[in-house]
């Protein structure tokens, strides 16, 4: 399959999400910068460790995934009524 000819087929709807998916995700991964290590002490004076990756699957992915597993299953529901 080529990608040329599917993506020239996409509507004007499909191209505008499939852009708002990456810019979201570009900018989530921006703003959590799930890179960043944190550690500290905390309370019981044992080590511990955090970073970000935890927000950016929650606030990144797990939206844009969401999204499109909806248009999906939407889909699939169309196909089933015009066959």
């Amino acid at each position: 399959m080529r990608l040329i000819p599917f993506f020239s087929r996409l509507t004007g709807w499909y191209r505008l999400l499939i852009i708002t998916s990456i810019i979201w995700i570009i900018v989530t991964l921006i703003l959590t910068n799930p890179w960043t290590h944190i550690s500290s002490g905390g309370f019981s004076g044992g080590l511990h460790s955090y970073n970000n990756w935890d927000d950016f699957l929650l606030f990144g992915i797990l939206p844009v995934a969401t999204l499109w597993g909806f248009i999906w299953i939407k889909r699939g529901f169309k196909t089933d009524k015009t066959s």
